[in-house]
């Protein structure tokens, strides 16, 4: 089995790279990670990612998604739990990326928009629509960080890319 033929649909995906939003996120948070999306399927034998990016929500191909990848899988997730996440991630595409969002989380301002998503907002919220406390409890008020869903516990390494 090849490194990319252990990736599954409801993997999530986390990357950084050097840009000067990248660094800043990770700054902020305190966290290697920048971005994260999730693995939606395989097309010709490309893995296909969504996540929120500056043009919105949207589907790209693993190898676009980042410098830096690294993935993990919640173990505990079922094929029913996996479906809605996918299902609510994909009716998300073409939805605009939440600037508001971001700018509420660098400036600690309450601005985030219920109609636009930004990366870690899009994935946590497809898991907690899915039945999946991916928090594992903790309440998060506010912005929840890509850093904070790699630390949960329910989240398990599969490969490094």
């Amino acid at each position: 089995m090849t490194e990319r033929e252990l990736i599954r649909p409801g993997d999530i995906v986390f990357t950084r790279n050097s840009g000067i939003m990248s660094r800043v996120v990770r700054m902020r948070t305190l966290s290697q990670w920048s971005c994260v999306g999730i693995v939606v399927g395989r097309t010709e034998g490309t893995i296909k990612v969504i996540s929120a990016k500056w043009g919105g929500v949207v589907v790209d191909e693993l190898r676009n998604f980042g410098k830096h990848i690294q993935v993990l899988r919640c173990e505990s997730a079922t094929p029913e739990q996996i479906k809605r996440m996918l299902d609510f991630s994909i009716e998300l595409v073409g939805k605009n990326y939440d600037w508001c969002g971001i700018l509420d989380f660098l400036f600690l301002q309450r601005l985030q928009s219920d109609r636009r998503w930004f990366c870690s907002e899009l994935i946590y919220s497809a898991m907690n629509y899915s039945g999946i406390d991916i928090l594992d409890g903790k309440k998060k008020t506010g912005f929840v960080s890509p850093g904070d869903l790699y630390e949960s516990p329910l989240l398990r390494f599969v490969i490094r890319l």
